[in-house]
């Protein structure tokens, strides 16, 4: 959810600028570049709510795993 607000006013501040910006699962890495450690604080929190960042969710392994635990439940 972090991510999805953060996202959504980057792109929001970029076509207030006539930016050119497409937002993806890596996006939350180019979020304040100037704090090499912003990645990991960003983490640290979705994990304190119990979630993960997007690439995390879009990654082949997570895709293969929900695929596995929904198809064992059929």
């Amino acid at each position: 959810m972090l991510t999805t607000i953060l996202t959504n006013e980057i792109m929001t501040a970029s076509k207030g600028f006539n930016l050119d910006y497409r937002p993806s699962q890596l996006s939350y890495k180019k979020i304040y570049m100037q704090d090499p450690q912003c990645t990991e604080k960003l983490q640290e929190q979705q994990q304190k709510r119990g979630s993960d960042l997007p690439d995390t969710f879009l990654s082949a392994e997570y895709v293969q795993q929900k695929a596995k635990k929904l198809f064992y439940t059929l």
